[in-house]
This record gives C-alpha cells, structure tokens and sequence, in this order.
C-alpha cells in the first residue's frame, strides 16, 4: 500500500495542513496543483525486466504559498524551472526552509493546504488495469487534512513501453469526474557512466530514446549522502541526445572521500499529457522511465 510521503508529512508538521473548507473561503488566494504521475525504475546491474513501479496522484488546493515552492512542499522534484542545458544545486533542509518562509507563512498570510478527495481512481495500461489506493492523515494530527493517492505495491501496472496510458477518476465531494492518456516513452535511458573525479566535470552518458524524437527533455539527478552533511543533490535539465558535462563546480559541496556514504545517479525520460479536473484545475499527468546507477568517486 502507498505510505505517506516523509516531506509531505514534514510538510504539515512545519506549516499545519487545515481542512478543505478553510482553504475555500482563502477566495482569490486559493491556487490548485493536479498531478497523476507513474513511474518505472531500473537499477543498475539488474535485468532489463526487473522495474519497480510507482504510483501516486494529488489534487492540491492551497493558498499563501508561492507557486514556486509548492513543488518542494509537496516532495515534488521540481525540474521545469531550471533552464534547458543546464543544472541547479539543491540542498533538501534549505529549500523546504525557504519555501515555508521562517515563520511558516507567505506575505504574512498563515499557509494551508488541502489534499483533496477525487473519488475512485482507475490506471489502465497497456495489458492491464488497477485502482490507486487513497491515504487518510491520521484522525491523532488534526492540522493534517485530506488525501493522497498510491499504487498497491503487490498489484503494480504491466510495463508498456511506447503503449498508452489512462487514468481516471469518478469524481469525488471535492473534484468532479476526469480521464486523461498519455503515451510512455519506448525505452529507459540506460545509463553509461565512469568514475567521478574530484575537480573535473562529470561526462554523463545514456542511450538515447528509440526511433522517435523525443519531446521532453531529460532530468539527470546526482544525489550524495554524507555523515554531517546529509543529502544533497544536482539536478539537471538536458536534451535527449545521449550525453551532457555537469560542471566541476557543481560538486564543490562534495565531501570528502571518508565523509561521503553514498550516492546516484539518475537519468529520468518522462512523457506528459493535460489532466483536467473539475473542482480544482488543470494539471498533468506523466510516464517516467528511470534508470538508477551508483555514484563513484575517485580522488
């Protein structure tokens, strides 16, 4: 069964989440945020075949945020701010703290967020379909409200590579009936990759999308661990075309050798298409394909 994600729940301890009705009456504050989105990801040194998959869907009325940090607040990686051809450093704790604001509120207006109820919802694939499964905050946190979608781990979607994709929902008290398609993209991003070295530009390398120009652009993530550091990341918006250079200078945050406990490396092709659901707005839904490598570093 889908769990409640860590950031969302930090989310709520941090700024209190208020039920639906009080978002409401925010009136021309209130802003919405719609996004179904399923994944498929490969790790490195597995067979082809084994994928997991991953599910989650979010109908979001909130106000006082800035939209730009909603993203963040959510748990979401935000990719479509960063530039085509280039990278952004992101340290987790930091952006969260910005996002909220020092006092947990947006131009001094108290932040809330409704996570609302869209009813039964349906994924069908190519071979097959399956219900997501909806998640209730806990009665014992009453500043929690509302409800996220996930996939059922022991009932996951058929890979369809290149196949359409449905989702839809019957409606809910709070969002009305939608259905949306999208279509996968034909192959993971199958990463090649060599040893990181300390002061030098990283050469990241993968194969590229099959016989079709692509229509999105990539998102590398290179994602470190580190004893006192904790986690920290660089994201990068690319062209499909096979390879890119992430600058030397995004790593000068990178610990050193005895310090560092882990890292990946992850290439992610998606394809989007328009959701609209009545109630609460106009979002997206996606197919991403994933492909996870370990990060190694030499001196």
């Amino acid at each position: 069964m889908r769990r409640l994600t860590p950031a969302l729940f930090a989310l709520c301890l941090i700024a209190g989440c208020t039920g639906r009705d009080a978002v409401r009456d925010a009136g021309d504050s209130t802003r919405s945020l719609v996004r179904v989105d399923l994944s498929y990801t490969h790790t490195a040194g597995t067979a082809a075949a084994e994928v997991r998959f991953d599910a989650q869907a979010h109908f979001v009325r909130y106000r006082s945020f800035d939209p730009a940090g909603v993203p963040t607040m959510l748990g979401f990686t935000d990719y479509d701010g960063i530039p085509l051809d280039s990278c952004r450093s992101f340290d987790g704790t930091a952006a969260l703290d910005e996002a909220l604001g020092a006092d947990g509120t947006t131009h001094g207006l108290p932040a809330e967020v409704a996570l609302l109820d869209a009813g039964r919802i349906d994924v069908r694939g190519p071979a097959d379909r399956a219900a997501l499964q909806p998640a209730h905050y806990p009665e014992l946190l009453p500043f929690v409200s509302g409800v996220v979608y996930g996939g059922d781990d022991t009932h996951p979607i058929a890979l369809g590579l290149g196949q359409s994709y449905q989702v839809s929902g019957e409606g809910g008290e709070e969002v009305g009936p939608f259905a949306a398609t999208v279509t996968a993209p034909r192959s993971f991003p199958t990463l090649v990759l060599e040893a990181l070295r300390r002061g030098s530009d990283f050469d990241v390398r993968w194969a590229k999308e099959a016989e079709t120009e692509p229509t999105e652009a990539l998102l590398l993530e290179v994602k470190w661990s580190s004893r006192q550091g904790g986690s920290r990341a660089v994201r990068c918006r690319v062209r499909d075309d096979g390879e890119f250079s992430v600058a030397r200078e995004s790593f000068e945050l990178l610990p050193a050798g005895n310090a560092l406990t882990g890292g990946t490396v992850t290439a992610t092709r998606l394809q989007r298409g328009t959701l609209a659901a009545p109630g609460v707005g106009r979002g997206e839904f996606s197919v991403e394909l994933r492909d996870v490598a370990p990060l190694q570093v030499t001196p």
